[in-house]
């Protein structure tokens, strides 16, 4: 396993057909990888040194959602919810974001 040069709460493994990655995120884990037993012996291991809770399938962390393909064939990753709230907590559903942009820049 190593760290991430990129991301330092990012862990990564590669071997061959396997790839793990691991990211911490304060108290939470974010565990992905190309084989189900790996999984279950890793999380074994884990729970016998931490408190754990499998939350199952990932479908939204840090204010993004994530929407899996059939068969794990892809994911998408959208912050479309955050947006919206954030739009309607400003009071900006009804405002013409070119106009927003040109005072913005004309001012």
């Amino acid at each position: 396993m190593r760290k991430s040069e990129v991301d330092p709460c990012l862990y990564i493994i590669v071997d061959v057909d396997f790839v793990a990655l691991i990211s911490t995120h304060v108290i939470e884990y974010i565990v992905a990888n190309t084989e189900d037993a790996w999984y279950h012996k890793f999380l074994k291991a884990f729970s016998a040194r931490f408190a754990v809770n499998d939350l199952g399938v990932l479908d939204h962390i840090l204010q993004m959602s994530i929407e899996w393909q059939p068969f794990y064939k892809g994911v998408r990753i959208s912050q479309h919810r955050y947006i919206m709230e954030t739009v309607e907590e400003y009071n900006l559903e009804n405002i013409n974001p070119n106009k927003l942009l040109w005072r913005r820049f004309c001012s």
